[in-house]
């Protein structure tokens, strides 16, 4: 009796073991669809980072080689204090939407509700800091004689196009929060939130990427 109770209860433990694991392969398997989708989310992401290393590539190429009279005296290229502002706020947005996609995947919905909500406030904040400090770069470039030989009128140019790109960033994140105030994501169904986190982890590495650009070319130049 007892080699036949201990079997079963092997038999039994052996059982439930493999249910567990057959349960955990299955909440990490990627169903097609949403495999197609992270295949042209990354797609997107690199077209949009390709696009963004040209930039700055071709900003700091000007920058360093552009051809001026001996006795020219540049402008130094300076940047708004709102930037550090804007630097912080697209960090805490992009750490926020990480604490939101591991509350989904943990069904904690309040959690990521606050998160969510969170996110999408600061990004309001980030637009309105990043306007200051555009209107800031504008006010310069117009203020020297000869503006066409500062690098304030690229500085703009490349800051309002990194902000055209956080405005569909805000759009997504509306997108996402309506979905997750209506209970619409859960620890099975949650791709809107992880593009969401993608796409501002993109932007927030575009923007220190972008950041050590100016840096350099106000240094250097």
């Amino acid at each position: 009796m007892r080699s036949r109770y201990g079997f079963h209860v092997g038999l039994t433990t052996d059982f439930s073991l493999e249910i567990h694991l057959h349960m955990i392969r299955a909440s990490n398997q990627i169903m097609p669809q949403e495999a197609r989708l992270r295949q042209g989310a990354w797609l997107f992401l690199a077209m949009l980072g390709v696009f963004f290393v040209s930039c700055m590539i071709l900003f700091l190429l000007y920058a360093l080689t552009r051809d001026r009279p001996d006795n020219l005296k540049v402008s130094p290229l300076l940047l708004p204090p709102s930037f550090i502002a804007t630097t912080f706020l697209l960090v805490g947005i992009s750490a926020t939407l990480h604490l939101a996609v591991r509350s989904v995947r943990s069904e904690q919905q309040v959690a990521l509700r606050r998160y969510v909500s969170l996110a999408f406030i600061m990004s309001i904040l980030f637009l309105i800091f990043q306007s200051f400090g555009m209107a800031w770069l504008a006010i310069v470039h117009f203020k020297i004689d000869k503006p066409e030989e500062t690098l304030y009128g690229l500085t703009f140019f490349l800051a309002f196009v990194h902000a055209l790109h956080v405005v569909g960033g805000v759009v997504s994140i509306i997108y996402v929060m309506v979905k997750v105030w209506r209970l619409m994501y859960d620890h099975e169904n949650y791709w809107g939130v992880v593009y969401c986190a993608w796409y501002w982890h993109f932007l927030d590495l575009v923007w220190l990427f972008m950041l050590l650009s100016f840096a350099l070319a106000a240094v250097l130049a």
